[in-house]
């Protein structure tokens, strides 16, 4: 077997444009293309394992009941799916942020293969939300701060791997399959923040789409429109 190892073309001809005395501002110009391109393969790579990893997961059961019906916590989350995503090279962590406003954004970070991608969710400020009976708050203010957190987590990780959950509802809410298969193009719609972005990405989607494709991301689009127009009219 060769003994030779492999020499990065890149660094290569960083080392002849130094040996010709080559300018800084031509050197600069050599290491912006090879980063360029080291982030391109590094995407390349992670979308190719993020999809193996996608076709391994299955729905997961919702096992536990909430004030408004039943959800798979988070915990459950991260002990089924995590050492699928290990397995496939990926690792995952949450941040947190209290904005102005009182609102937390919650972002969860998916790292592999030299890239990072990442999935946010706002939650409004806390509310205190009253028993019909008594009046007074159902839960404390700590209470609240832990459960926007716990949600923030379980949204943010259902979205940013593409995972559902058995007796999903259809309002808006993608099957299993259509999750997988129109991963990028929900993510495109979730991310516009105002109508105008919301029309301009629908255009550049539309003609890419399938019927059926069209069928399934036409619901995400208006209740994302629906969204967008009550936080417009606030």
């Amino acid at each position: 077997m060769s003994d030779i190892v492999p020499v990065d073309n890149s660094d290569r001809l960083i080392e002849i444009v130094l040996s010709k005395g080559g300018s800084i501002e031509t050197l600069e110009r050599v290491i912006a293309l090879r980063n360029a391109e080291d982030e391109r393969q590094s995407k390349r790579d992670f979308d190719i394992n993020f999809a193996l990893m996608q076709s391994k997961f299955k729905p997961i059961e919702r096992s536990k009941k909430g004030d408004k019906g039943k959800y798979a916590p988070v915990d459950k989350l991260c002990k089924d799916y995590g050492p699928i995503i290990t397995e496939h090279g990926f690792s995952f962590y949450w941040d947190e942020e209290n904005l102005p406003d009182g609102s937390l954004k919650i972002i969860l970070y998916i790292s592999g293969y030299g890239h990072t991608k990442s999935n946010t969710k706002i939650l409004p400020s806390y509310i205190p939300d009253t028993g019909s009976a008594s009046g007074k708050p159902i839960m404390n203010v700590l209470q609240a701060e832990g459960t926007r957190t716990t949600y923030g987590q379980r949204y943010t990780f259902k979205n940013g791997f593409g995972i559902t959950e058995t007796d999903e509802d259809t309002d808006g809410n993608l099957s299993f399959a259509d999750g997988v298969m129109y991963a990028e193009q929900t993510k495109a719609i979730h991310e516009c923040k105002t109508l105008k972005q919301l029309g301009e990405a629908w255009k550049l989607l539309w003609p890419t789409l399938t019927k059926d494709g069209k069928d399934v991301l036409t619901v995400i689009k208006d209740k994302k429109k629906a969204e967008l127009v009550a936080e417009a009219g606030k």
